[in-house]
């Protein structure tokens, strides 16, 4: 079977089987490597078909029928992903007043959230954080009364650093 249709049970099969989605970054030496990327480029292609209305009604209902297809890509999903995590930790902070903590946190979602909030923060200070998450992030941290480690800019010593009250010690105390 070829074309769209032998493409579409191609992936069905691959994710049955594998229990996962091809990955772009499979061993192309291989015959089976090969074809998991040509799999994820396929699904890919159909994902953006799908967002601009390409496909026919057959051609989603089939799609669908594959286990956890979703029109989304992994950065979509990844992307929603992370907003909810930071809508939670908002909810966390509104209620509790403060940051969640993931050591001494008093439950498995405030711990949860407490490491991934740490694990944002440490993609932060290496500079692999994109700047509209960083900038969600300080707008998420300066609703807290805690005060935040790892600014992206250290404030010179002395000054006033903002919605904390507090004043940093010179650079050589």
């Amino acid at each position: 079977m070829q074309g769209w249709e032998g493409n579409r049970l191609s992936l069905s099969v691959f994710v049955e089987t594998r229990g996962r989605f091809p990955r772009r970054s499979a061993d192309t030496t291989t015959v089976s490597g090969a074809l998991e990327v040509f799999l994820y480029h396929w699904a890919r292609a159909q994902r953006s078909q799908s967002a601009a209305g390409g496909l026919t009604a057959l051609q989603e209902r089939q799609l669908e029928s594959i286990p956890r297809w979703t029109i989304l890509g992994r950065d979509q999903l990844n992307a929603k992903h992370w907003d909810e995590r930071l809508a939670a930790c908002r909810v966390f902070i509104e209620k509790h007043g403060r940051l969640p903590a993931y050591r001494s946190g008093t439950t498995d979602h405030e711990r949860s959230l407490g490491s991934w909030l740490s694990r944002q923060r440490s993609r932060e200070r290496r500079g692999v954080l994109p700047m509209a998450r960083a900038n969600a992030l300080d707008g998420l941290v300066s609703k807290s009364s805690k005060k935040r480690s790892g600014c992206r800019v250290p404030y010179p010593s002395g000054q006033l650093v903002p919605d904390s009250g507090i004043r940093l010690p010179p650079h050589d105390a």
